[in-house]
């Protein structure tokens, strides 16, 4: 997922079949614009994640920046217009933990803003390429679930954390204004510039191509 080149156009479009789809099986639009791995965040974000229904935003990835390290794991991400989206960064510092006392020990030792919120996600499994949990970690999840020198654990879902810091912690956590830049990545936007260039035209050509079939269905002339 890239957040820096698509158009705003396409974010819109993702974002609206993609609430299309999630309430359709599930009765209710997902809150949470989850994203542990991308090569950007693009300032338009925050607008977009708001009108298209969602309140969070999850990711991982800026944590891996190579010379300015981000200074929040919790904090609002303000965009280009002023709107607002609680964001968390997991200071486990991954989004393919296997639930070591390493990784649940950072989770506070880690945590950039844990004098204003004190809790946190970790994301265990085998993220990259599929497979999920396994029973192993599972396993430490429950064993480390209330064991002296390491935070408290409980597994539950995206929301019920977000809910929580948003009714607790809210009104303790700083604003960061504008792009979220990723330091490590940055070659991918030199490489096959041909092809990038010819998404964007492709991009601006559907664009019209809809804005032209409107027309005709507004004049009585739809196109087949």
């Amino acid at each position: 997922m890239d957040c820096n080149l698509p158009s705003g156009e396409s974010f819109v479009r993702q974002f609206l079949y993609g609430q299309q789809y999630f309430e359709s099986r599930f009765g209710e639009k997902c809150k949470v614009f989850w994203l542990p791995d991308t090569f950007g965040y693009s300032a338009q974000l925050p607008q977009i994640i708001k009108q298209a229904g969602a309140e969070y935003f999850l990711t991982q990835k800026l944590s891996w920046n190579l010379i300015n390290k981000f200074p929040h794991s919790t904090f609002f991400w303000k965009g280009l217009d002023g709107t607002q989206v609680l964001t968390h960064f997991p200071p486990s510092d991954t989004y393919n933990a296997h639930v070591t006392v390493k990784q649940t020990q950072m989770c506070v030792t880690n945590h950039k803003d844990v004098d204003r919120s004190n809790r946190s996600m970790m994301l265990f499994g085998h993220g990259d390429g599929g497979g999920g949990p396994t029973w192993d970690m599972v396993h430490r999840a429950l064993k480390f679930k209330d064991v002296d020198g390491l935070p408290k654990i409980e597994m539950r879902p995206p929301n019920a954390f977000f809910q929580e810091v948003r009714d607790q912690d809210a009104q303790k956590l700083v604003t960061w204004d504008g792009e979220l830049y990723f330091e490590l990545h940055r070659g991918t936007y030199t490489s096959q510039a041909n092809n990038k260039l010819q998404n964007r035209k492709n991009e601006f050509a559907l664009q019209s191509l809809e804005a032209l079939w409107s027309l005709g269905v507004i004049h009585g002339h739809p196109v087949e």
